[in-house]
């Protein structure tokens, strides 16, 4: 019996703990995390549920979080917590169209 690809692949990371992605990827909702679970040294995330602007958490190497969205305007902005609201956190440089 052949395998679909993408469970073969998912199987291959469970086995060895690590992966790389030869083929197109969408998560549909929910969090993608690259780095140590649980740590936020070097993390970086991407996290999208439906309700709130998406965002990229990304962590320095001192641990130091730092979240980066786009407003409704296409302001992109980096703010110190997670973004609940275009209001949130500042302009990143200075934006022109």
């Amino acid at each position: 019996m052949s395998l679909n690809p993408f469970l073969t692949q998912f199987l291959n990371v469970l086995k060895s703990g690590s992966a790389t992605i030869e083929q197109n990827f969408t998560a549909l909702g929910g969090l993608i995390t690259a780095g140590v679970i649980g740590s936020q040294v070097g993390v970086l995330e991407a996290c999208s549920d439906g309700s709130l602007p998406g965002y990229l958490k990304m962590g320095s190497a001192d641990g130091t979080l730092q979240y980066i969205f786009v407003e409704n305007n296409g302001t992109l902005k980096r703010h110190t917590a997670v973004p609940t609201a275009n209001a949130d956190g500042s302009a990143i440089g200075g934006q022109t169209d």
